[in-house]
């Protein structure tokens, strides 16, 4: 285990978005100290526009979606079986919607979306996040999402996904 590792254990439970390390270590290899950060404007935006992702998803609704992506943004995923699928998000909401898919039939009202990480520098993003089925963790997937503040506000440009069963458990 890493001395990080181990300080983090022996604290209470924190949220990595609200922590900042700071990797200042002593003569001896213990680790420096630990501070809160105040949540800033930006933090909160691209929450804001990943729980418009969340919503818009639960209630099968293409404003909210066309609000948090932008309109030229990618998705490319693996499925549970490995097969790699890309393409224009937007485009993919619309024909969902339009065909009435029975897929997003099944996840409405039951996406448990969690936020695992937010890293922001200056206009741009990454959010990591769970997003799971409701009634069936098997059918879950690890998201990565890239945003970017364009004209003062925060659109995602790119989904990258994985399958949950796509997941490893062996770690080396």
């Amino acid at each position: 285990m890493t001395r990080l590792a181990a300080f983090a254990a022996s604290r209470d439970v924190y949220t990595i978005s609200e922590l900042r390390w700071e990797r200042s270590l002593s003569a001896s290899g213990t680790l420096g100290r630990v501070t809160m950060t105040t949540t800033t404007r930006d933090y909160d935006e691209i929450v804001r526009v990943m729980q418009l992702y969340f919503d818009g998803m639960n209630e099968n609704n293409l404003e909210k979606m066309k609000e948090a992506f932008h309109e030229n943004a990618w998705i490319l995923y693996i499925d549970a079986e490995g097969t790699l699928h890309q393409g224009l998000i937007c485009e993919g909401f619309e024909a969902a919607l339009r065909e009435n898919n029975p897929m997003t039939r099944t996840w409405r009202g039951n996406v448990v979306g969690r936020i695992i990480s937010v890293t922001q520098v200056g206009d741009a993003a990454a959010v990591q996040l769970n997003f799971d089925h409701a009634s069936d963790k098997s059918r879950g997937w690890v998201d990565f999402h890239h945003l970017l503040r364009i004209n003062g506000v925060w659109k995602i440009t790119n989904k990258t996904a994985t399958h949950r069963a796509r997941q490893t458990t062996n770690s080396t």
